[in-house]
C-alpha cells in the first residue's frame, strides 16, 4: 500500500508544473512516501515501524522530513489531493471529491476526441 500510494502521489506530480519544475525527483518522491505513510492509520503502521522507515530512507537519501523544501512538496501534494481515503489495502477518493460523469452531454468534445462521440462543432 506504500508503494502504491507514494506513485500516485508522484505520478501526479508530474502534471503539476510547479512540482516538475521547481522540485528534485528524490524530494517529490521522499514527499509522496510521507504521505503515504501519514493516510495509512497507526494499528496497520505503528509509529516505531513508520519512524523507522523514514528515517532508513533519510540515511540513504540525505532528504529530511524537516526539510523545507520536503514540506513545501508534501503541502502541494495535499492540496492536489485532498480527499485521498485508505480503506484496507486499497485507497481512493472520497464520494464528494469525485465529479460526475454519467451525463457528458453538455460539454464539447475535445478536438482530438478518441471517446467515439461525434463533434458537435
Amino acid at each position: 500500500l506504500i508503494y502504491e500510494l507514494s506513485k500516485y502521489f508522484a505520478d501526479i506530480s508530474v502534471c503539476v508544473a510547479k512540482l516538475a519544475i521547481d522540485y528534485k525527483p528524490s524530494t517529490v518522491a521522499f514527499a509522496s512516501i510521507n504521505i503515504a505513510l501519514e493516510l495509512i492509520d497507526n494499528a496497520s503502521l505503528p509509529l516505531t515501524v513508520r519512524k523507522s522507515f523514514l528515517t532508513n530512507i533519510s540515511d540513504a537519501t540525505n532528504l529530511k522530513v524537516e526539510s523545507r523544501e520536503v514540506y513545501d512538496v508534501f503541502m502541494l501534494l495535499r492540496e492536489i489531493c485532498p480527499a485521498i481515503v485508505v480503506g484496507g489495502n486499497t485507497f481512493y477518493l472520497e464520494d464528494s471529491a469525485m465529479q460526475d460523469t454519467d451525463d457528458l452531454s453538455d460539454r464539447e468534445a475535445s478536438p482530438s476526441c478518441v471517446c467515439g462521440v461525434p463533434s458537435r462543432r
